[in-house]
């Protein structure tokens, strides 16, 4: 929404009404508009929302617009208000430990401390800023760099996977979360800021041993698993399966149980080449994205 807002910002300002500002759009040179690409485009200069949220749209460039028809409400606040597909029985999901590691690129992996306070205020917006810094100071990690890509994995990620599961189990639906912890070996000695990082866990979850995947510089990396990787993928693949053909996803082989999510106990399932239950995922972090709505 802060990007179409944007666009209207600059080419429509007159215009108040979504007709309006529709055929004012499709009068817009198709090459003005894609000159202005999140890439080189200042989101968020004049709207409301971008005052208070920051320039979250630099995350996530794709995202759709709700347009109360085709998408009709945030996706956050249908699950919140009971608005989903009612044949939904039983759900399955979860994040990665460093989601956010790819999602950062107006930081540079040698930021200062100074450097990472300003990203915070750009991204953030001046009413989130200080929260976000107290939550993740920059001493707390090895570097500014990876306290930046902490942040975008609970606010934009975890967090947003956490609620939801809290949301799901709400209106009756049987919910599974987990965390993928696993470090891919071979991807850790090709780029250190990779982590666990966003799809990381695909290759495990697909069995691709002896495949390929296209890295996010372009690269095409044959895929070699270590013998404890090839068993990792084995019982998630296990897992996986036996979730679409019984809705259980420990029922057929998992020697771990999976628990069922709810708000009491607040259990997941950590994946990592030893498998063990948690419970409380990243509450602290998730209890200020969840109270700053960052998602509406």
């Amino acid at each position: 929404q802060a990007g179409y807002d944007t666009f209207i910002d600059k080419f429509c300002q007159n215009e108040t009404t979504p007709s309006g500002q529709r055929s004012c759009l499709q009068k817009v040179n198709a090459t003005l508009l894609m000159g202005q690409s999140p890439d080189n485009l200042e989101w968020c200069t004049n709207t409301t929302c971008c005052s208070k949220y920051g320039n979250t749209i630099s995350f996530v460039k794709w995202a759709p617009v709700i347009d109360g028809k085709i998408i009709p409400g945030h996706p956050m606040n249908q699950v919140r208000n009971g608005k989903i597909n009612k044949s939904v029985k039983k759900a399955l999901l979860g994040t990665n430990l460093n989601e956010g590691t790819l999602f950062i690129p107006r930081l540079h992996h040698d930021a200062t401390p100074a450097d990472y306070e300003k990203w915070i205020g750009t991204e953030f917006g001046n009413s989130l800023a200080p929260g976000v810094q107290e939550l993740y100071p920059a001493s707390n990690y090895s570097s500014p760099w990876w306290a930046a890509a902490m942040c975008v994995t609970d606010g934009m990620m975890a967090c947003p996977s956490r609620a939801t599961a809290t949301g799901l189990t709400a209106v009756g639906v049987e919910t599974f979360l987990y965390q993928f912890v696993h470090e891919w070996d071979e991807g850790a000695l090709l780029d250190k800021y990779l982590g666990v990082c966003h799809g990381s866990e695909l290759p495990f979850i697909f069995h691709l041993d002896d495949g390929i995947v296209h890295l996010p510089n372009g690269d095409d990396l044959p895929v070699v698993f270590t013998l404890r990787e090839h068993l990792l993928s084995t019982r998630m693949v296990q897992y996986w399966t036996c979730f679409a053909r019984t809705g259980l996803p420990q029922q057929c082989y998992g020697d771990v149980a999976w628990p069922v999510y709810n708000t009491s106990s607040d259990m997941n399932l950590r994946i990592g080449l030893e498998i063990t239950t948690n419970s409380h995922l990243k509450e602290k972090a998730c209890d200020f994205w969840i109270d700053n709505l960052v998602y509406d």
